[in-house]
């Protein structure tokens, strides 16, 4: 099950933006294949139940998460 981490106030915030129609950014944290940017909207870019965690702050390098949903047609669940 893939992993991404969604920088955003909260999981509401980061809702709000798809449902306007932002696009945002996942990022990807892999140690075999490196880091990667996936950009998502309320039409898709990531597979339903992908585990999204939210974070608004780096702790020591890392991506800090301070809320977790997973991904579910088109929005944070």
């Amino acid at each position: 099950m893939k992993t991404v981490y969604i920088q955003s106030k909260s999981k509401a915030a980061a809702n709000r933006e798809l449902k306007e129609g932002k696009t945002l950014l996942a990022y990807e944290f892999n140690f075999l294949t490196g880091d990667n940017q996936i950009p998502i909207n309320k039409d898709g870019g990531l597979e339903n139940g992908t585990v999204i965690k939210i974070f608004e702050k780096y702790a020591q390098g890392n991506p800090y998460a301070k809320s977790y949903g997973t991904w579910k047609d088109g929005k944070i669940a």
